[in-house]
């Protein structure tokens, strides 16, 4: 999660850049840093949760998630009015930074048990619902890409 976080603010960084090959190269490499970041993220969350509470758990960080992208960009957007963009997107690039410091904060916590990967896999292939929910954030990442994509945004 500490190598995520940091290849979040370097994405950033390269956004100031306004070197396009810069950009595409912060992007793959930040594709890899969401990868990383998200799979620690979950894992931590059930590894601090007891098994009562996984969905409880879940649906509060992603409903905070959820607010704080919806108020971050709304409130990027009144910095770029207010200011242009060069100061509000070094400003955002130090929050991923400040997540650093809470991240190496957090206490490292074992597995306790060790689950076949053969059967987990298994699980997973036999099992509808990740597909489903899979094909939906497919839908949803999809869109999401065609619209910011056709959007055109003058950095």
């Amino acid at each position: 999660m500490l190598v995520g976080s940091t290849i979040y603010s370097l994405f950033i960084l390269s956004l100031l850049s306004k070197n396009i090959l810069l950009v595409y190269f912060a992007s793959s490499l930040l594709g890899i840093a969401a990868a990383l970041l998200w799979t620690g993220q979950n894992s931590y969350l059930i590894r601090v949760s007891n098994q009562k509470s996984y969905g409880t758990a879940s649906g509060f960080f992603y409903s905070i998630f959820t607010l704080g992208s919806g108020v971050g960009v709304l409130f990027l957007g009144f910095l770029i009015a207010k200011f242009h963009y060069e100061i509000p997107l070094l400003w955002y690039s130090f929050l991923p930074l400040a997540g650093f410091l809470f991240l190496t904060g957090l206490t490292d916590l074992k597995v306790k048990q060790q689950t076949s990967q053969f059967k987990l896999a298994a699980k997973f292939l036999t099992n509808i619902i990740p597909l489903r929910l899979s094909i939906f954030y497919f839908a949803f990442s999809f869109i999401n890409g065609l619209v910011f994509g056709i959007i055109p945004i003058d950095i």
